[in-house]
């Protein structure tokens, strides 16, 4: 059985700064360093920007779509699935 990998818990600080938080043990399906994303959230498709944050210590990637788009589509104290479709990570 494969693993759920999820995002951290959404809180309403991640709604109002447009951001998604990936803990280390999803960082694997996205680059190693910041670039930017192609995101299905909830069947909304977009182009984000991602950031691992390890440096300067390891910390929670952040996920950056944008406070109108995280506001309708997700609720506070969720938590998201997360998986690869080829270039798109999708997040349900």
């Amino acid at each position: 059985m494969v693993a759920r990998i999820e995002t951290q818990r959404i809180t309403a600080k991640d709604i109002e700064t447009g951001q998604i938080r990936v803990p280390g043990a999803a960082k694997e399906l996205f680059p190693r360093g910041p670039d930017e994303i192609k995101v299905r959230l909830r069947g909304h498709s977009a182009d984000c920007r991602w950031n691992p944050r390890d440096i300067p210590r390891p910390r929670s990637g952040v996920i950056r779509i944008g406070h109108q788009t995280l506001s309708r589509l997700v609720h506070a104290d969720e938590r998201l699935e997360i998986r690869r479709e080829g270039d798109w990570i999708v997040i349900d």
